[in-house]
């Protein structure tokens, strides 16, 4: 996950720790999510306290309860995470492009912890598909819904008025889990029900 910070108003005291608590951040989500495949629940509904992140800053970043609450502090107002649930739990703040893409339980695998791969197949003109938008000054990577203009491999996708070359393989139907949820929770190749997962 690339976890760059977008234009920190806030002193370089504080900016410094930003990387490195925001991968302890994602350490968290991750093991939460660990728990929740082995019981069997969905991923979605993974959650982070504020006091864990908190006390995991201080225990393996070696700073005070003070400093890593100002840390919190500045990322919030870099908007890279939020609060929320009564001012309980701590969550990366989504882009609008990645709202749609919550929530893939009938292509998880249990058996793997990962998710079902997409077998390889032709798109058509038209057809909306999800892909990888680059990270660009500073701002990180992120999963968007385009259209496909032509066919092909490499494919030509619409996105916001801009056209966009993307190799077939790097590309998923829309209603599939994005390119980049892959990168961060692993896959498999066990077959995909073809009516459970919408998958033409």
């Amino acid at each position: 996950m690339n976890m760059h910070v977008k234009r920190p108003d806030t002193s370089l005291t504080i900016v410094k720790y930003h990387q490195p608590a925001l991968q302890h951040l994602q350490q968290l989500y991750q093991e939460h999510r660990d728990r929740l495949r082995a019981a069997n629940y969905p991923v979605a509904d993974a959650w982070v306290k504020r006091e864990d992140w908190r006390q995991r800053m201080v225990d393996r970043m070696r700073l005070t309860f003070p400093l890593a609450h100002e840390i919190e502090a500045s990322l919030v107002k870099c908007e890279v995470v939020r609060i929320v649930g009564s001012n309980t739990y701590v969550e990366f703040v989504t882009p609008p492009e990645e709202r749609e893409h919550v929530g893939y339980g009938r292509y998880f695998c249990h058996t793997h912890s990962a998710f079902k791969s997409v077998p390889a197949r032709q798109y058509k003109a038209g057809e909306e598909v999800n892909f990888t938008l680059d990270g660009v000054r500073g701002q990180p990577a992120m999963d968007v819904v385009g259209t496909v203009i032509m066919a092909g491999n490499p494919l030509t996708l619409e996105y916001k008025g801009k056209l966009i070359k993307r190799a077939r393989e790097n590309v998923t139907p829309k209603g599939a889990p994005p390119p980049l949820l892959y990168v961060t929770s692993g896959r498999c190749w066990c077959e995909i029900d073809p009516e459970g997962a919408g998958y033409e």
